[in-house]
């Protein structure tokens, strides 16, 4: 549909990257609108501490998850 075009990678002559072409810029958009919309509904009733408590955790699993090479449960199985 023309949403995205693939490019070398710079770093790697066997790999391709994958970019949003600005025909896509409508519709991110439009699916920015909706994820801020699920957001609100998802988040109805929490406290702003709630929320500060909730992207921590979240961004410890994001930090527990980027480098698995490192935790030796996750390396060896």
């Amino acid at each position: 549909a023309g949403l995205v075009e693939r490019r070398r990678d710079p770093n790697d002559r066997r790999a391709r990257r994958i970019f949003l072409t600005d025909k896509a810029r409508p519709l991110i958009d439009q699916l920015r609108v909706m994820a801020d919309a699920v957001q609100l509904v998802a988040m109805d009733g929490m406290s702003p501490d709630d929320v500060a408590r909730l992207q921590k955790a979240l961004e410890t699993m994001r930090e527990n998850l980027l480098q698995p090479e490192e935790r030796p449960e996750v390396a060896n199985g």
